[in-house]
């Protein structure tokens, strides 16, 4: 929760400048440990800074772990995306969510 909220702070300029680099590196290490809600916010930076498949890679893990928040965000991204890149995505999310790793337990 605390790499979440530091991501937040960086994201929004919570005591401090707004730096978006910073507020990624800290979501994705508490997206990596399985925070929904830093998934979340992640997938939406990275839909923002132009990196689609990214951010719907990112949604995908985040409704895979119960995040029903991200349906709608997945619904309005998918269209968008070539399905190669939605196939590719979605082969990683499976990939990322079968892995063995201590960030999902």
């Amino acid at each position: 929760m605390a790499m979440h909220n530091a991501g937040y702070c960086y994201q929004v300029g919570v005591g401090g400048k707004k730096d978006k680099s910073k507020a990624i590196n800290y979501y994705t290490k508490a997206a990596e440990a399985g925070s929904t809600r830093a998934q979340r916010n992640l997938a939406i930076l990275f839909g923002r800074s132009g990196q689609p498949e990214k951010a719907y890679f990112w949604l995908c893990v985040a409704a895979s772990l119960g995040d029903t928040g991200s349906n709608s965000f997945i619904d309005k991204l998918k269209p968008l995306l070539p399905t190669a890149q939605v196939d590719s995505a979605e082969k990683e999310v499976a990939a990322w969510l079968n892995a063995p790793s201590p960030k999902k337990q």
